[in-house]
């Protein structure tokens, strides 16, 4: 797997952690949040293409090597707004991982530059000295008369930008993990575990006569369904489920009218406890998937 395949592996990672309903609510109401949170993974996923087609380049020219120092700039800025969504991180530039490369480009690559230094100007540009092996030339003219120059190799820039990149979205990965996992454990209402006597007390009330005994487990049922609809309201999915929720209490209503008054054999009581089983069903499992529990 190729450094950029990698992290077209993790952004997709954590595009679908944050695409599920319960982890979305999490950062959606804030806009600008979630707006940068999509913006930074769909930047840098999709800069690994130019990555990618960077390095399949025999040599470079003076425009692509400044392309593809731009692009890990963008990288790099892309690499901090993930962080700043995510965990409300500021990772400053200069104190980050990528101090070294970012200065090399603000130097050479970036705009056109005469950088003050106590009233002595400076200017910064480069050459390319070998067009194959991609060997940059970084030249600082100091208007003393000081020339300076370094060379440095445009590939292995890219390539340890790209580690450093890998770095920080797996460390990001392993901080989102622990903070999804800690959420889900605080919400007031678990919702795995709700109406896990459902199926017992609608096998009783459709095989036998339903006598009190039977009668009084259904009161479970309905403590359950204000319990998901705590869960659901604290989550911010209640709307998403309130036609279920609804289409449930109009048929527990129906079906509780006639408690004491038929049983599993009449056919109104039957009709209204089948459906009720199965929908109660399909919405107990529903809300088992909603917490997940992330790991690599």
């Amino acid at each position: 797997m190729t450094a950029e395949e990698e992290i077209q592996k993790l952004t997709g990672w954590f595009f679908d952690r944050i695409n599920t309903p319960v982890i979305e609510g999490l950062y959606i109401g804030d806009a600008m949040v979630w707006d940068t949170l999509c913006a930074s993974l769909t930047n840098l996923n999709d800069l690994q293409r130019a990555k990618t087609e960077y390095a399949a380049l025999g040599s470079v020219n003076h425009l692509e090597a400044i392309g593809i120092m731009q692009a890990i700039y963008i990288e790099q800025d892309c690499t901090f707004n993930l962080y700043a969504a995510l965990f409300g991180t500021k990772i400053k530039p200069h104190e980050s991982k990528y101090s070294a490369i970012r200065e090399l480009r603000n130097q050479a690559f970036g705009h056109p530059s005469e950088l003050g230094r106590k009233g002595v100007f400076s200017q910064h540009f480069f050459d390319i000295t070998d067009r194959p092996r991609q060997l940059i030339k970084i030249i600082n003219w100091e208007c003393s008369g000081d020339i300076n120059s370094a060379h440095i190799s445009l590939q292995k820039i890219v390539a340890d930008n790209s580690a450093i990149t890998i770095l920080y979205l797996k460390d990001a990965q392993t901080d989102f993990i622990t903070k999804i996992n800690q959420q889900m454990k605080a919400y007031q209402i678990q919702l795995g575990g709700l109406f896990s006597g459902a199926s017992y007390t609608f096998s009783k009330l459709l095989t036998k006569e339903n006598g009190r005994v039977v009668i009084d487990t259904y009161d479970s049922i309905e403590q359950d369904l204000a319990a998901a609809v705590t869960g659901l309201a604290e989550r911010k999915l209640l709307d998403d489920y309130q036609r279920d929720i609804d289409v449930i209490r109009f048929l527990s209503a129906r079906l509780q009218l006639l408690f004491g008054v038929q049983t599993h054999r009449d056919i109104e009581f039957y009709a209204y406890a089948v459906s009720l089983r199965r929908l109660i069903e399909e919405f107990r499992k529903s809300l088992a998937e909603i917490d997940p529990v992330l790991v690599k």
